[in-house]
C-alpha cells in the first residue's frame, strides 16, 4: 500500500510574500498492483504534487509538509535525507517535461544511482530495459536525444526511467497530454504491463477525468489545490456528488454532453474561508448559517471507500448530479 497524509506545499508569492498553499491537505491511498488517478487541471499544481510525493520542492523557498508510507514504512516529506532515499529507488517519476539529455545518459545515471557498477554494465542494463519496453534497436536508441524523439518514445524512455530501479511507486505527471490519440493505448498498456510486472502502486496525475477510465483503479478529483471526491472509478463516474466532478463528467467529450452554464475549470488558489467553488457551483444558498462561503468543509464519507467536500447533504448532491448529467436544468 503506498499513503499520503496531509501532503502540503506552501509557497511565498508577490512582493510581500504571503503564504500561499498550492497544494493542500492531500491524501489518498492506493495498494501495489493498482493505479490511482488524480484528476488536477493545473500543469502547476501537478508539478507541485508530483515533486512533493517525492520530498522536493519547485522552488528553493517552499515549504513541505505531510507523510507518506510505503508499504507501512512511514516518512515525513520534509526529511531531505530518508526521502533522498527513496528517489528513484522505492519512488520512480516521469515529469511532466523530459530532461534535455540523451537516452543513455539518462538511464545509466539512474541505474547507478541504486547499484554498485561499473558504466558498461549500467548500459548493458539500460539497453536490457529498452528492449523490454519495446524498442527494436534499443543500442542506437541509447544516443538518441529525448528531444528529437517523437512523442511516444520519449515517453516510453522515461517510463523506463522510472522503473530503472524496481520502484515500488511509480508517479506519473501529465502523460498523455503529447501523445497522438491513436497512441494513447499502448502507453497505457505499456504502463500496465510494467505495474503488473513489478507490482507496484501507480500514481497517474492527469488533467482529463474522462481519460482516467482507460487506467485508473480509484480516482481523486482535485479543485483549487484540494480534493474534492475520491472514490472507486464506478463510483466517480456514476455516482459522482461534487458538483466540480460533476460539471467534469457533463463537459467530457467523450460522454457527448454539453457545457454547463455554470462550469468555471479550476482554480490555482484554494478558498482561505469557505469552499473554492462555492461561488461557481450554484448551490451554495441550500446550506444554512453561509457555510458554504465562510468554512472549508472536510472530506466527508458517502458510501464505502468514497468521500465528497462538500456542505450540501448526500441527497441534495446526488438529485443534482442526476439532472445534470442527464441534460435537465
Amino acid at each position: 500500500m503506498f499513503e499520503a497524509e496531509g501532503i502540503t506545499v506552501i509557497r511565498s508569492a508577490g512582493s510581500k510574500r504571503s503564504q500561499l498553499s498550492v497544494v493542500d491537505d492531500v491524501r489518498f491511498r492506493i495498494g501495489f498492483g493498482r493505479t490511482l488517478a488524480v484528476v488536477v487541471s493545473e500543469p502547476e499544481t501537478a508539478d507541485f504534487l508530483g515533486l512533493a510525493l517525492q520530498g522536493l520542492a519547485t522552488h528553493k523557498e517552499d515549504r513541505l509538509s505531510g507523510l507518506i508510507r510505503i508499504g507501512g514504512t512511514g516518512i515525513r516529506v520534509s526529511d531531505e535525507e530518508q526521502m533522498e532515499l527513496r528517489r528513484g529507488g522505492d519512488i520512480g517519476y516521469v515529469p511532466r517535461v523530459a530532461p534535455k539529455k540523451k537516452v543513455g545518459d539518462l538511464l545509466v545515471e539512474t541505474y547507478l544511482l541504486e547499484n554498485q557498477v561499473d558504466k558498461r554494465e549500467a548500459r548493458r542494463q539500460a539497453i536490457f530495459l529498452l528492449e523490454s519496453i519495446g524498442f527494436d534497436d534499443a543500442a542506437s536508441t541509447l544516443e538518441r536525444h529525448l528531444g528529437e524523439m517523437p512523442a511516444l518514445e520519449r515517453t516510453l524512455v522515461l517510463l523506463a526511467n522510472a522503473i530503472c530501479n524496481g520502484p515500488r511507486v511509480v508517479i506519473l505527471n501529465h502523460l498523455l497530454h503529447e501523445i497522438e490519440p491513436t497512441d494513447r493505448l499502448r502507453l497505457v498498456a505499456a504502463v500496465q504491463r510494467l505495474r503488473d510486472s513489478l507490482n507496484c502502486a501507480v500514481v497517474w496525475l492527469t488533467p482529463s477525468l474522462a481519460e482516467s477510465v482507460l487506467y485508473a483503479d480509484e480516482i481523486c478529483v482535485m479543485y483549487a489545490s484540494r480534493i474534492v471526491e475520491t472514490g472507486s472509478k464506478t463510483d466517480i463516474f456514476l455516482r459522482p456528488e461534487m458538483p466540480y466532478t460533476v460539471n467534469l463528467l457533463a463537459v467530457a467529450p467523450q460522454l457527448n454532453r454539453q457545457l454547463p452554464a455554470e462550469f468555471v475549470p479550476d482554480s490555482h488558489e484554494p478558498s482561505q474561508s469557505g469552499c473554492s467553488y462555492s461561488t461557481t457551483c450554484g448551490r451554495a444558498t441550500l446550506v444554512d448559517n453561509r457555510a458554504c462561503f465562510e468554512s472549508v468543509p472536510g472530506l466527508s464519507p458517502s458510501g464505502v471507500g468514497h468521500e465528497v467536500r462538500c456542505h450540501l447533504a448526500s441527497a441534495i448532491r446526488i438529485r443534482f448530479a442526476r439532472q445534470l448529467l442527464a441534460g435537465e436544468s
